[in-house]
């Protein structure tokens, strides 16, 4: 029998979102997750959240009101705080597991100026919801988003762009974080600082190779790598409008000048992650969609 995912849902207190989380995870992944909630304050379960739960048939009454330092001795693989004060003050105790912030809006600040029960609900409803589309992805989504943070982490620690993205992935399907660093080292401010095809889409491209194409030189192998490819690129122009590091910062970082007015303008700390982030999401969506189906083998 598989080991369920031990997940904690953090918020400030562990009154509203958090008990929400987990009740839905309670009642749709008890087979694969052990859910808790928990809050850097306790201030009692909200009777609307208990309420609207009630609505979609999920019972938290028998939850209550905990502060994280209850849960210590727990070995969490995932800590989900759903509010920003939680994320910016998650315990540091929290020992090995994984922080992963998922923010949703709060019902009750929401609610206050509510002149009508059906108004004062209203938020709870759709939060509850949200938060229930969610749930019904966990754990899977939590391994996304952790991947698309330790990204966009890498290339601000000083990994170049195709390096952030390229020793996720490759590290996700057991390709060695040395050699993958290595590998990607020269493609970086697009292609060896030449200011071409960005980075993070050579990154990309590198990572789509190294799961989906054959070792092996047969054509049809071949086309169906060349499809992903494309697939990503049209994906990512979608978003930006190009995949060309000179139109994606405004500047040609392959000149003294360009070079300059990059730094000046901050586009490498504000701009770039972006790029990172954007090429990581659209890696996780083609993930999520890939079948077993491979383009046929076009006709000459």
């Amino acid at each position: 029998m598989n080991q369920k995912t031990k997940i904690l849902f953090l918020c400030t207190g562990n009154s509203c979102r958090s008990q929400i989380a987990e009740g839905w995870a309670r009642q749709l992944k008890g087979d694969s997750i052990e859910a808790y909630s928990a809050g850097i304050e306790t201030h009692g379960l909200n009777p609307d959240a208990v309420r609207v739960m009630a609505e979609a048939g999920v019972d938290i009454t028998d939850q209550r009101s905990k502060h994280v330092a209850e849960l210590r001795d727990i070995a969490f693989d995932y800590v989900v705080t759903v509010c920003s004060d939680a994320h910016e003050n998650c315990p540091v105790f929290l020992g090995k597991a994984k922080v992963v912030h998922v923010g949703f809006d709060d019902p009750p600040r929401l609610a206050a100026n509510a002149t009508t029960e059906e108004e004062r609900l209203a938020p709870y409803r759709r939060v509850r919801d949200e938060i229930r589309s969610f749930v019904q992805g966990l754990p899977a989504t939590l391994s996304s988003k952790d991947r698309i943070a330790t990204a966009v982490t890498r290339f601000a620690e000083g990994l170049n762009c195709a390096q952030a993205v390229f020793s996720v992935y490759a590290e996700d399907i057991g390709f060695d974080h040395d050699t993958a660093l290595k590998v990607a080292a020269g493609f970086g401010g697009g292609m060896g600082r030449m200011a071409s095809t960005c980075g993070a889409i050579t990154g990309a491209f590198m990572a789509l190779g190294l799961q989906y194409a054959g070792a092996a030189a047969d054509r049809q192998t071949k086309e169906a790598n060349y499809a992903c490819i494309r697939e990503f690129a049209d994906r990512f122009k979608a978003r930006h409008g190009s995949l060309d590091c000179r139109e994606l910062l405004g500047c040609d970082i392959s000149t003294p000048e360009g070079m300059k007015q990059a730094m000046e303008s901050g586009v490498f700390k504000e701009t770039c992650p972006e790029f990172v982030r954007d090429a990581c999401e659209i890696l996780e969506e083609m993930r999520q969609s890939v079948t077993t189906t491979q383009p046929s083998e076009p006709k000459e």
